[in-house]
């Protein structure tokens, strides 16, 4: 999960025909607009005016700056983002796009392929895999910003590939992330019982 990374491949290929793919694809309730850096710098500007187009390397060389992001201004900063039609996507679409990138349907196979080797190389693992046996495979990727505590990913369940997308959104900064990440971990192992249930046992 490398920020610097999709934000040089955004700049290359432009945020518009990202999201002319994902229509093309004929997923309609997701969207990219910015690069990370971009909805970082938006979201400590909902904090406070000064760190309006401030470069991230300028705002970690500079501490005087983060003393100004108080609890009620990163408060402030968390409500505005969720407000934020930009750069969203509903979880029914995510899983849908996961879907078709395991079938290969998202890009040529090969490719498709390569996405699915990369999520396998997920390393926080506190989320979806959180509450499931040891052993168990999930191709992922997880999410953080502001309110925002998400995982997505694939979950290999015996024979079966499931796609699943879950997000959870705090209602305020008194419920902490690992609180977040604990329902997340529940829902996952639901959703990891009812594929691998076989039923009660023969008599």
């Amino acid at each position: 999960s490398d920020n610097e990374a999709t934000d040089i491949l955004l700049e290359r290929v432009g945020a518009a025909n990202v999201t002319a793919t994902l229509r093309a694809l004929g997923l309609e309730d997701i969207r990219v607009d910015r690069p990370t850096a971009g909805l970082i710098g938006d979201w400590l500007t909902y904090a406070h005016e000064d760190f309006r187009e401030k470069s991230p390397g300028f705002l970690l060389g500079n501490d005087r700056f983060f003393e100004r992001l108080t609890p009620e201004r990163r408060e402030q900063a968390n409500r505005a983002l969720a407000q934020d039609r930009r750069d969203v996507s509903s979880p029914r679409a995510m899983a849908e796009l996961l879907a078709k990138i395991y079938r290969g349907e998202a890009a040529s196979p090969e490719s498709c392929k390569q996405m699915v080797e990369m999520l396998h190389r997920q390393q926080f693992t506190h989320r979806i895999p959180r509450k499931l046996p040891v052993g168990v495979r999930v191709a992922h990727k997880t999410g953080t910003i502001g309110y925002t505590v998400n995982d997505a990913g694939i979950l290999y369940v015996g024979n079966h590939h499931v796609a699943l997308a879950i997000f959870a959104l705090k209602v305020s900064t008194s419920v902490t992330t690992e609180e977040a990440e604990e329902r997340i971990g529940t829902i996952a192992r639901a959703i990891y019982d009812y594929f691998a249930y076989t039923g009660p046992p023969a008599r």
